[in-house]
């Protein structure tokens, strides 16, 4: 394996990488689906308003 060769200095290097890179895509697929829930509350209030104004 990789793993014997490294320092532990270089391992903790990895690892941390490993982490912000993990962290960062979590944060991302987060705001996601924040953007895409909002845009489907939009969606629906306006189908309902239009719903509403053409009884």
């Amino acid at each position: 394996m990789e793993v014997e060769k490294m320092t532990p200095h270089e391992l903790a290097l990895k690892t941390y990488k490993d982490l912000q890179a993990r962290k960062i895509a979590r944060k991302k697929r987060a705001e996601y689906d924040c953007k895409s829930l909002k845009i489907d509350l939009a969606i629906k209030a306006n189908n309902k308003m239009y719903r509403l104004r053409n009884r």
